[in-house]
């Protein structure tokens, strides 16, 4: 699937059967094509706040301003730490 220039984009559903290392299968994804960012330089990306996809933590700090919500000094309680999602709003509404 990486070769093929057809396909756009990669996901890998977690969590993979046990005989599959989840972390092997998702270093085999081209990063240009790992939709949900968990390639370790998809995610190196992410701590630096370069966002190559929409992830969903961007998609809902696009919601939020997108209402003229003026987020200045508000705090944010973020529950969960998945790679997909809590980690990285985490991340982002600390910064």
């Amino acid at each position: 699937m990486n070769g093929k220039k057809e396909i756009n984009g990669i996901l890998c559903q977690l969590p993979l059967p046990p005989q599959l290392s989840d972390k092997e299968v998702i270093a085999r994804i081209d990063p240009a094509k790992d939709v949900d960012a968990f390639h370790p330089e998809n995610v190196g990306a992410i701590m630096i706040g370069d966002y190559r996809f929409c992830l969903h933590p961007a998609r809902v700090m696009e919601l939020i301003h997108s209402t003229g919500t003026d987020l200045t000094g508000k705090r944010a309680v973020v529950l969960g730490r998945s790679n997909i999602v809590g980690k990285p709003m985490g991340y982002a509404a600390a910064a």
